[in-house]
């Protein structure tokens, strides 16, 4: 990958590496709770140029920067244009700063914005300080940094782009070396990471009757050919139901229309934005409600317009690119990968020797270190130092830090899916307590486990049995998220002397992100290679659904609800995200409840029946979540729930399928799950594991509630 750099002295890297406490390396500012959304402003203000001397700002980032630079270190400085939404800049540009944080937490990472109005607007309105990029360059100087790493969060060598090459070249005489990351769209490989990270995220809108128009900025440049590039990438790719526009040049939205209408087929469009932010562009220009807005102007053609309102900065994949470009930039230097934390035993750093490598996961990180110590991340600020059996415990392992000796028994478990997980690597041994009593589990070996007293209940996770615990030496707690809602209880566990990891599987995007975590349980239990076969076993069975799923191609889809309805009659649904909602679009359906989200973590919501049935009533397939309501034994239990349901399309055509109470507990078994998914809207059921047909009332059903 080529690699833009500014060169003055080729010098060796040096690193000062200390023991530190648990976080992100990310400063930036900005990042905390910040008021109402405003107008994003799409010009930039010239500045009029470098000051003589770095001076002092009375600003978050001055404040940071004096706190946590290192004299003669090196400082990774982010440039983007910038936004005055709050809440979209948080998640795509300070989610990009994050992803480079973490990948090299022992440098500092700084932010800086091209578009001075923009800075002027969210410190007038908002308080928020922000730099631009001579305040950046002048921070840095003045803080001794021997080496920059720039990293902008550009799409592409535009005019911005260019701008900010010939002001890093007027600073060439402050720094030892400065080096520069390629924007995001900029060698072959970037195209195609793009291309799918877009299609991927665009995907459950996919059904053969769907358009899916990208909208970019534009530029006067010659580098506005990456548009048309992008398209030939993914027409290449088969995508030939995605476009790309610009708000600015060329392709504009009547070539866009133009094509849509020589394509003849589509009855909706899904607009969506190819800029890192979404910003006032892709609210107003294509979003909004004006007669001249992109959705406007396709309604008034007869298409039926939705939006898909997330910056590409929010994709995972595209974070990655930026990351890769900031790595390539650091092989200028000499250092080919991310560095570690510094782990110190009596005094001597500890060298480290890989990470583990993560397929799916994101919410947790594993570094290797010489004698057998680990560190493990979990979260963005959860930190553990696992020390080998006989290995030597810190005395001052770092602010935050908790640590694991080996051996690591008498574990108490209260996350319930990941008792699956120990059963797979044969790591059952290493429990002791459960938060459930024996006829919560519906997973046979816990069953017996419990029968048995080799597993003993020690209370809910929102009260434990601190005695019990404590009588029998608990030498873990491992909880699930609900933990959060009673903090006082992990404090007190803790003030015990008794250390609590937080599964955080529950928040992984990817399903088999969730399986994954089995590989740090395994870590823990001594089971590393167990888990491991056990994870791959599962996570090529789901890989083989899928690939089938993708050879099909892009007919229309059966469309799927998956709830179950509450005690007072609303109905409980899970999100789009919920891992469970994305195996059926990967399964080869549609998950209907596209869109609904309402702003929490939590895998489900709560609706009112009446939305419920505007949503669901045509749906080809109703699954029925019984791990919380109940298994059902026939289409006459559902109906009892609510009699609307006999106005269901799946109900009238005998395609009401029920969960086993199971399903969830079993953690280990996406593959299967994902093999039954496929079978079910195949319209095969003779092999299912996991779900079964609700027998049909033929004309009761029909006549029910009459």
């Amino acid at each position: 990958m080529k690699k833009q750099g500014i060169t003055l002295l080729a010098l060796a890297l040096a690193a000062a590496l200390g023991m530190s406490g648990c976080g992100k390396g990310t400063q930036t500012t900005g990042g905390a709770a910040e008021p109402s959304l405003g107008t994003e402003v799409q010009d930039t203000e010239k500045k009029d140029g470098a000051a003589e001397e770095p001076a002092e700002k009375d600003t978050e980032a001055g404040e940071a920067s004096k706190k946590d630079s290192k004299a003669g270190d090196t400082i990774i400085l982010t440039v983007s244009f910038g936004t005055s939404y709050n809440d979209s800049r948080e998640k795509t540009i300070g989610a990009i700063e994050d992803a480079i944080g973490n990948a090299w937490q022992e440098y500092e990472v700084r932010r800086a914005f091209t578009a001075q109005m923009i800075i002027d607007k969210l410190k007038a309105r908002d308080g928020i300080s922000i730099d631009n990029v001579t305040e950046a360059l002048d921070r840095a100087a003045k803080d001794n940094a021997a080496t920059l790493v720039v990293q902008p969060t550009h799409l592409m060598n535009g005019l911005e782009y260019q701008d900010l090459m010939t002001e890093l070249k007027e600073y060439e005489a402050y720094f030892e070396r400065i080096v520069v990351g390629e924007p995001l769209l900029t060698s072959d490989e970037d195209f195609q990471a793009v291309a799918k990270a877009i299609t991927d995220a665009t995907g459950s809108y996919d059904d053969g009757e769907t358009a899916i128009v990208f909208m970019g900025h534009g530029s006067e440049a010659e580098s506005n050919q990456v548009y048309e590039k992008m398209q030939a990438v993914l027409y290449a790719e088969g995508f030939k139901n995605y476009y790309i526009g610009t708000v600015e040049a060329k392709p504009d939205l009547e070539d866009v229309l133009a094509a849509l209408k020589e394509a003849g087929s589509y009855k909706r469009v899904v607009l969506a934005p190819l800029m890192v932010v979404f910003g006032d562009h892709a609210s107003n220009d294509m979003a909004g409600d004006e007669e001249d807005s992109w959705k406007s102007v396709l309604t008034r053609e007869g298409y039926e317009v939705e939006c898909f309102l997330q910056g590409l900065g929010e994709l995972k994949a595209i974070q990655d690119i930026y990351v890769e470009h900031v790595n390539a930039a650091f092989e200028e230097l000499g250092l080919s990968e991310p560095k570690a934390r510094s782990v110190s035993i009596d005094g001597r750093d500890l060298a480290w020797s890989h990470s583990m490598e993560l397929k799916y996961a994101e919410e947790f990180s594993i570094d290797y270190y010489e004698g057998g110590y680990v560190w493990i991340t979990v979260g963005d600020s959860d930190c553990f130092l696992v020390v080998p059996k006989e290995g030597t415990v810190p005395e001052n392992p770092g602010e935050g830090v908790t640590v694991l000796k080996q051996p690591i028994e008498n574990i108490y478990l209260s996350a319930s899916a990941v008792m699956d997980m120990f059963i797979s690597m044969d790591g059952m041994d290493r429990l002791r307590f459960s938060s459930m009593k024996e006829d919560g589990w519906y997973i046979k070996e816990a069953q017996e486990a419990m029968g048995a007293g080799r597993l003993l209940y020690a209370g809910k996770y929102a009260a434990p049995d601190y005695e019990r615990l404590l009588s029998e030496d608990c030498g873990l707690a491992i909880e699930n998220t609900m933990i959060y809602h009673t903090p006082q209880v992990k404090e007190q566990l803790e003030r015990l002397g008794i250390p609590v990891i937080v599964d955080h599987s529950s928040y992984e995007k990817e399903p088999l992100g969730r399986m994954e975590w089995i590989r740090l349980y395994g870590l823990l239990a001594g089971k590393d290679k167990e888990a491991e076969d056990g994870f791959l076993a599962q996570a090529e069975a789901f890989e083989k659904v899928t690939a089938q799923v993708k050879e099909k191609g892009t007919e229309k889809k059966p469309r799927a609800a998956f709830f179950y309805i509450t005690s007072n009659g609303q109905v409980n649904i899970r999100k789009p995200s919920d891992y469970l909602s994305q195996m059926i679009e990967l399964a080869g359906g549609s998950y209907v409840f596209e869109g609904q989200d309402d702003g929490n973590r939590s895998s489900t919501m709560t609706i009112q029946m009446e939305e419920f049935y505007a949503w669901a009533k045509d749906a080809d397939y109703l699954i029925y979540n019984s791990t919380v309501d109940g298994e059902l034994q026939g289409m006459g239990d559902l109906l009892e729930k609510d009699g609307i349901f006999k106005n269901f399309k799946a109900v009238k055509e005998g395609n009401v399928f029920c969960t086993t109470k199971d399903l969830y507990q079993s953690s280990m078994a996406l593959g299967t799950i994902i093999f039954d998914l496929h079978e079910m809207l195949e319209g095969r059921e003779e092999n299912l594991t996991y779900f079964y047909r609700l027998k049909s009332l033929g004309k009761q059903a029909e006549d029910y509630g009459k």
